[in-house]
Formats: C-alpha cells, structure tokens, sequence
C-alpha cells in the first residue's frame, strides 16, 4: 500500500500491548546484523522494506535459531523460542518464489481509506495515543483482549486471507511488470479481430510495445514468463486458458472468452 494508511499506527498501538523495537526497513540487511538493535523486544519492525525485498532470506530467522553480530560483541545465537516475531511494512507490493516463506507469511493488507481523508489524525482529529481519552483507552484495551481470545481459540494459528482485487493486481504487476497495461492496451483488438491473433502479431505488438515505452530487452517477458502472465491473468478474469504441446499445435495458447477463442500460435 501507499504512504498514510495507517500502517505505522498499527505498531504504535501494538506496542502500546507488546514491546517493539523499529527500525529502518530500506537499509536492513538480512544478516546477522540484522538484530544489532534488538534488545530481547518481542515483536522485530522492519519499516518500509524496499521493493525488491529478498523475503527467502529470512527462513532462518522465522523458523529456526538466528546469529546476532553486536557492537563490540561476539557473535551469539538466539533459539528459536527467544526470537522475535517479525513485523514488515511497505509501500509496494511484493512476489514470494520461496514456498518456505510463502506459507509463513501473513499479510495484513491496507486500503486507502485514512488516505483520502488527509491521515488518521485528520480523521480522528486526534494523535494516537496522546490525546486517547478514558473511552479510547477502553475501546483500544477490549480489542486487545478479544485478539488474544481469538489468538488461544485457534491454537495460536492466524487464517490467510486472500489479497483484495486492486492488491492482486498490485502484485501481479511486481511479478509481471509492463504487462497488465500490454494486455489492457491490446485485449480488446484481439477481441474484434474474430477472436484470434496469430504469435508474430502478438510479438510484433509486444516488441512495439517495449520499445515504445523504453524497456529494454533484460526487462522484457521471455515467452515462458509471458504464458505464465497470461494465464494467471486469465485466471483471475475467469477465462479459460489451455497451453497446447508444442509437437501438435506450434505450442498455441487458447484463451476462452465466452465464445470467443483466441490463438496465439
């Protein structure tokens, strides 16, 4: 998500139930000193991670004992039941290849609402927790105590939620960049073309495409890249997508839409 939705209120108001130690996301390296500032908190901040954050470095430090490099000290290992749980925020979206990670890891998404209303001070016309009254504090302090019920009552266990439609696509343009907007610029002459385009028209359309916008051929799809674009695109707009075997159909792809067929041979 963008700035000013309310993702460092958040952890104010965790902290204000838990200890945090927060540090700068952009500069951390994953290390062992990446914990050079943690003094035994039990919730670790990193805010603002970069955009292309490397999240498979972190298996060790999630699941297992971590190495921590101190000023003027040796190195010393933490167990796993002393590490702290660790906390990410960013700006951007992000792509997870390590399946490690990927079942560790719990997003809690944002949207914009705090956002268009000019902040959450703006919008309470207070600062957290400064300016909390007697009614705040009680609000805030039974939402803690129904978390933790709800915490104990799944065994400590926190459901998956799936990602909103604008943060799939979201993260569908960090694991496919350039091509949500190739796709919408060209879907609907594909569509009124009688449904079918052939593999030079579509390369054609995709090199005019980069080379209008400047990317260079490093950044551009590779065709098993663009087929796996493709065909979670078509996923998630509820198109049929079948990739043919290259010894019977030149490896055509079929896109579905309703009665309409494309063939991108």
């Amino acid at each position: 998500t963008g700035g000013g939705v309310g993702k460092d209120v958040l952890m104010q108001c965790i902290a204000l139930s838990s200890s945090v130690k927060t540090v700068d996301g952009k500069t951390i390296k994953v290390d062992e000193k990446m914990l050079q500032a943690w003094n035994g908190e039990r919730i670790f901040y990193m805010a603002d991670i970069v955009k292309r954050f490397n999240f498979s470095l972190l298996n060790q430090a999630i699941s297992g004992t971590s190495d921590v490099k101190k000023l003027y000290q040796n190195v010393f290992t933490v167990p796993f039941d002393e590490m702290p749980k660790i906390a990410m925020s960013t700006n951007f979206s992000f792509e997870i290849s390590d399946g490690g990670v990927d079942r560790r890891l719990i997003v809690v998404e944002f949207n914009d609402f705090f956002k268009k209303r000019g902040g959450v001070g703006e919008y309470y016309k207070k600062v957290f927790p400064d300016d909390w009254d007697t009614y705040d504090w009680s609000g805030f302090d039974t939402t803690i105590a129904k978390c933790i019920q709800v915490h104990l009552a799944s065994n400590g266990k926190i459901v998956r939620q799936e990602l909103s439609t604008s943060g799939f696509w979201k993260q569908y343009e960090i694991k496919f960049p350039h091509v949500l907007d190739f796709v919408k610029l060209n879907i609907n002459e594909w569509l009124l073309n009688d449904g079918m385009v052939s593999y030079d028209a579509f390369s054609k359309q995709y090199e005019s495409y980069c080379n209008t916008n400047n990317i260079m051929h490093k950044f551009r799809l590779t065709g098993s890249r663009m087929n796996d674009a493709l065909k979670e695109y078509c996923k998630k707009e509820n198109i049929v997508f079948i990739k043919k075997d290259r010894s019977l159909l030149h490896s055509s792809i079929i896109l579905r839409i309703a009665q309409k067929i494309w063939f991108l041979w």
